[in-house]
């Protein structure tokens, strides 16, 4: 019998989770203006980073994610004027660049904290001119980008502990109560137990994996029954992900189960916006039924369903070179080459 390996969906994935982010943060880095771009040139770092080290504590950043009642534990004196100048600091982080998103992302984080500590305790804040929704959706979105482009470079442990900041964040009540509408809240969620799926299944750990992606297909389902947005799509990438695990687990009937829900929700999400779907919806779509067809054929191939193997693959072949998808076209072609060569058992 002549068996392959389901589609590698990690780096689609990652591609997949860009494209549902990237307009989001576009549009979130846009509203920079050209007085926090003026600020580049009046502002002096190191005299920016003393003030800070001086009203409110030393910063290491090598340290692990503190929850909120372990930061509000320290001696330290948090107020407006602190949260000020970390408002400040971080519109210069954010005008300079890339170059320094590590900083960013841990002075958006204290950020975050410090205002929620402050709201929650009465505190005016409105005069500092800052988003709290969307500063706190841009960290998310910012921390699992980060975390799946650096899947080469950082460590499973700093991994887990960076997208670990990320949940952690949209999980505590005084934050993600300040963000409207809650669907939203479970949006962010799922992007992150999604990834999180993606980095144990890279490392081998599937039953981590599975519980991973579950937890986030648990809160896709909530989200297609509310008819939320891109749900039905967003949901059977997410399956596509469940299926790579079952069957790296030898679970392939289930395996196929699950890409089943796959197309089907693909199917709901095309019907449901037939007349106002994008060129990048429909782009996606065809690139997940690639890898779904593709998947679908190679666990027939295990339970010795040759024939149905056969047509699952021709069917993504065809998908696949209407896209134009040359690595994807050559992979199947070679697939179907050689089961013509090798004698199959045949189940049909």
């Amino acid at each position: 019998m002549n068996q392959y390996n389901q589609f590698d969906n990690y780096q689609q994935q990652n591609q997949i989770n860009k494209m549902r982010e990237s307009r989001s943060i576009e549009h979130q880095e846009q509203k920079i203006s050209q007085q926090q771009r003026q600020q580049e040139e009046n502002m002096h770092n190191q005299d920016m980073i003393d003030t800070m080290q001086n009203n409110m504590g030393n910063i290491n950043q090598t340290a692990n994610f503190q929850s909120q009642d372990e930061q509000t534990n320290k001696k330290e004196v948090i107020n407006t004027n602190s949260l000020k100048l970390l408002v400040k600091f971080i519109d210069y982080l954010k005008v300079k660049g890339e170059s320094d998103v590590n900083t960013l992302l841990l002075m958006q984080e204290r950020l975050l904290y410090t205002a929620s500590y402050l709201l929650e305790r009465g505190a005016n804040i409105h005069e500092l001119h800052f988003d709290f929704k969307n500063e706190t959706i841009q960290f998310v979105q910012k921390v699992n980008l980060k975390a799946m482009e650096s899947g080469n470079v950082l460590g499973f442990d700093e991994l887990i502990n960076l997208l670990s900041r990320a949940i952690d964040m949209l999980l505590y009540k005084p934050i993600f109560s300040r963000i409207e509408p809650f669907s939203k809240v479970l949006d962010l969620r799922i992007l992150c137990f999604n990834n999180l799926s993606c980095i144990y299944r890279q490392n081998k750990m599937y039953h981590d994996a599975l519980k991973a992606v579950d937890r986030a297909i648990e809160m896709e389902e909530i989200l297609v029954r509310e008819n939320y947005g891109e749900s039905n799509k967003n949901i059977a990438s997410t399956y596509i992900n469940k299926a790579v695990i079952m069957s790296e687990l030898g679970l392939h009937l289930e395996s196929i189960d699950t890409i089943k829900k796959a197309l089907d929700n693909m199917e709901s999400f095309r019907k449901e916006w037939e007349a106002n779907l994008e060129e990048q919806d429909i782009f996606q779509l065809k690139y997940l039924s690639v890898i779904a067809y593709f998947n679908l054929a190679v666990e027939h191939e295990h339970l010795f369903y040759v024939q149905y193997a056969k047509t699952f693959y021709e069917i993504a072949l065809n998908i696949s070179r209407e896209l134009n998808y040359g690595e994807m076209t050559k992979t199947i072609e070679n697939v179907l080459k050689k089961m013509k060569k090798v004698p199959q058992v045949n189940k049909n």
